[in-house]
């Protein structure tokens, strides 16, 4: 499955997808259903300068620079603008949070997000989490023992900081000069 830096499949309702790494070479499952497969016209731009190889180019950030500089009355904006990288990566990190609100030692049950006011609607003031602080392993006279220690947290705090977090010492930037 996948490539030799792992993979992932994707289930969904009308079928399943199998990727490696990066979501590079998607192939349908059942792999017989690659014999009627068409690529679909492609809806984003693409970066020209490129040799379809994303790894061994820097046209993407070069795309990026050039749309930094360009005037804001005339800007063609780059691939990954933030309209596009901005939904994208909140439902990274709905998953990420996910993970680690409902997971193992979580709160075991689905997690309803507030998008515009980013924050979970489900999630309530004495609702608790436990994480790992310690998790060691030891064979001691042959016979092995398991030190797991946990700490438990207020949930809502918690997904607040992971959401909005609290940094130490801030910076600001310098002002930027008007073009």
């Amino acid at each position: 499955m996948g490539d030799s830096n792992g993979g992932i499949i994707l289930v969904g309702t009308k079928g399943k997808i199998m990727t490696g790494c990066y979501g590079m070479n998607p192939t349908l499952l059942p792999t017989s259903l690659m014999a009627d497969f068409k690529e679909p016209e492609p809806t984003i731009p693409r970066v020209k300068g490129g040799n379809g190889n994303i790894w061994a180019t820097d046209a993407h950030e070069q795309d990026w620079i050039r749309a930094c500089k360009e005037s804001p009355n005339n800007r063609k904006e780059s691939s990954s603008n933030f309209q596009f990288s901005g939904p994208f990566n909140e439902m990274v990190v709905m998953g990420v949070l996910a993970t680690r609100l409902s997971g193992l030692h979580g709160l075991h049950r689905e997690l309803k997000w507030d998008g515009e006011n980013m924050k979970f609607t489900n999630i309530s003031p004495t609702d608790k989490i436990k994480i790992v602080t310690v998790d060691e392993y030891a064979v001691i006279d042959g016979d092995p023992k398991f030190d797991r220690r946990f700490a438990e947290f207020n949930a809502l705090e918690m997904a607040n900081e992971w959401i909005r977090h609290t940094y130490q010492n801030g910076f600001t930037l310098p002002e930027m000069p008007n073009i």
